[in-house]
């Protein structure tokens, strides 16, 4: 094998080499819709739902009640081992203050329609006392009506951009 051979032989391998890093790369984000933390420990399959709403304002009926105002809902859903997973918050408009959020534990996404069902871990807001179980529902896409309730409680509406990704 002359010099030539040798440089071509070795060119080829480095190509090889970075096709296979930048595969790696990009598989690492996402393999078939599917979404991959770490080195492809936790995954979730294709499903879900993103929300992020506007500015708005909501009834405090904790330590704090009466209307104070948000800087919205933000949600992010997937669906993992077969199971909606995921967290939202409703935003302190104070950049001091606390949020108020927790954990979704399940929901499902049909004909443009979603619901969410979670519990509420924290409140900051209104300072409310938590857990309470809450539900997140409405319909897909942008501009839309977004329903927040805790189960037997309050409700409040959100507008904003509802991103389904159904199974």
């Amino acid at each position: 094998m002359n010099l030539l051979q040798v440089c071509f032989t070795l060119r080829k391998l480095e190509i090889a080499a970075v096709a296979v890093l930048a595969t790696g790369l990009i598989g690492a984000t996402t393999i078939s819709g599917a979404r991959v933390f770490g080195q492809g420990l936790v995954t979730s399959t294709y499903g879900g739902v993103d929300i992020d709403s506007s500015s708005a304002t909501i009834e405090c009926a904790g330590v704090i009640k009466g209307p104070v105002k948000t800087e919205g809902i933000v949600a992010d859903e997937y669906i993992r081992h077969g199971e909606f997973k995921g967290t939202w918050n409703i935003v302190n408009e104070k950049k001091e203050g606390e949020d108020k959020g927790g954990k979704i534990t399940s929901g499902w996404t049909k004909e443009g329609k979603y619901e969410l069902k979670g519990i509420e871990e924290y409140d900051g807001i209104c300072k409310a006392t938590v857990p309470k179980d809450i539900s997140i529902s409405g319909f897909c896409g942008n501009g839309e009506k977004i329903n927040y309730a805790t189960v037997g409680g309050k409700s409040d509406t959100f507008k904003g951009n509802v991103r389904c990704y159904t199974q």
